[in-house]
């Protein structure tokens, strides 16, 4: 990667837009809770990441989640979220189906 995309974000943007201390990013990477693309010692973080730091910070300061519950709550969130991506595949495979069979 050698210039990041555009829906990459630099980790001292990340930083701005949040408000948050580099070490606590780094705990939340640490946890698994995002992953950077690294390249040339710079961390990029996509908009799925800055997504997940936006959650985080109103699951634990808003809402007082732990986290550990945090942990939990985003894997069950992006499994939903690819769960209803699948449904929509379906849905429009049968859609096509069905408008194959009537033209018929």
């Amino acid at each position: 990667m050698k210039h990041p995309p555009e829906e990459y974000i630099s980790h001292r943007k990340l930083i701005q837009i949040f408000r948050i201390s580099p070490t606590l990013l780094t705990l939340y990477e640490q946890r698994g809770l995002i992953g950077p693309a690294r390249e040339e010692g710079m961390r990029w973080y996509s908009l799925q990441d800055a997504e997940h730091v936006r959650l985080i910070r109103i699951l634990t300061q808003e809402l007082g989640v732990n986290l550990a519950g945090v942990e939990v709550i985003l894997a069950m969130r992006d499994r939903l979220l690819a769960l209803q991506e699948q449904m929509w595949d379906i849905y429009q495979y049968v859609q096509e189906q069905f408008h194959h069979k009537s033209q018929k």
